[in-house]
């Protein structure tokens, strides 16, 4: 690592560990250290991530929300009524959802359920289908598909959900490490102490974010509350007493199945921290009038752009 890049690593650590930053020293870290990450995947990915601000195609939080929406265009698409045979030509993208179910699984239960090894279940992905149409469709190869590698795939689409990109203790630990094996001078306890910052820091970074899925798929990402927290305006502001969901990144995929668009959510980061232990209501509520007892969903507070004041999510 060049001794000026080294520097101003340190400068940003520095303001870390004494609790006076926002998101742009946590984004000058990630990207000035995302080159050095000497193995470990979930910082670089996360860096990686901070440092491609246009829209996204790869990197562990694309292939968490185009696994979630291939899935849901696989169930839509496939049903009892219109089945999926492998040695007739099927979507491009079945072969690209079957390479996310392999991932979710650890070897363990691949063994067990499908009685094969993750070695075995890639050779065939890989080398058992050609194109008829490249990126459009697929087909077995010269061949009928097997009893065998029938199992193997109901197995894996037997899966239906993927799971989260991965979590804050894993971005928190693996920042250690990076800084750690790059002989950057700092304090685990301090910047341990500002860890749940830092967390919140990311999620900022991650906000109004756009992705480009498989398939000719859009995706987008946004802050907001997990659950559906209401509060409810009280001597004339809204009190966020009753907002007892965590602050989480949510995927928002769009999708037309023949009735008109739909929109469907789900959580692809999730902080770990109450939303109101963490944000500034005060200021994400400003400028809204209304009278004693009206409600509002606490997730739909975050349309203002974000930024960190005070170790909490405020509107800029």
């Amino acid at each position: 690592m060049k001794g000026a890049e080294r520097i101003k690593a340190k400068k940003a650590v520095d303001r870390i560990q004494s609790g006076a930053f926002d998101e742009l020293e946590v984004e000058s870290l990630f990207m000035r250290m995302r080159a050095y990450s000497r193995g470990n995947k979930v910082f670089r990915e996360a860096a990686d991530f901070v440092a491609h601000n246009d829209a996204r195609n790869k990197g562990i939080i694309n292939d968490s929300i185009d696994a979630i929406y291939l899935t849901v265009k696989f169930l839509n698409e496939f049903t009892a009524e219109k089945q999926l045979y492998f040695d007739r030509p099927f979507p491009f993208y079945v072969l690209k959802l079957l390479e996310y179910k392999l991932a979710s699984f650890s070897d363990a239960e691949l063994k067990q359920g499908a009685g094969v090894s993750r070695g075995s279940i890639k050779k065939i992905l890989n080398d058992g289908f050609v194109d008829v149409e490249p990126k459009v469709s697929s087909v077995a190869k010269d061949r009928a598909i097997t009893e065998r590698e029938i199992k193997i795939f109901s197995f894996l689409l037997s899966r239906l959900a993927i799971g989260e990109a991965f979590s804050p203790t894993e971005l928190v630990n693996q920042l250690v490490r990076v800084l750690s094996s790059n002989a950057i001078p700092f304090s685990e306890p301090l910047l341990r102490a500002n860890e749940n910052a830092v967390v919140l820091c990311f999620a900022l970074l991650t906000h109004r974010a756009e992705f480009q899925l498989s398939a000719g798929g859009r995706g987008s990402t946004e802050i907001t509350v997990a659950d559906n927290s209401i509060m409810t305006v009280v001597d004339g502001v809204f009190a966020p007493a009753n907002c007892v969901g965590e602050l989480v990144v949510s995927a928002k995929c769009l999708f037309n199945f023949g009735h008109g668009d739909i929109y469907i959510s789900f959580i692809v980061f999730s902080t770990g921290l109450l939303a109101r232990e963490v944000c500034d209501f005060e200021s994400l509520m400003a400028g809204h009038h209304a009278a004693d007892g009206v409600q509002v969903f606490a997730r739909d507070i975050f349309s203002k752009p974000l930024h960190l004041v005070l170790g909490k999510i405020s509107a800029a």
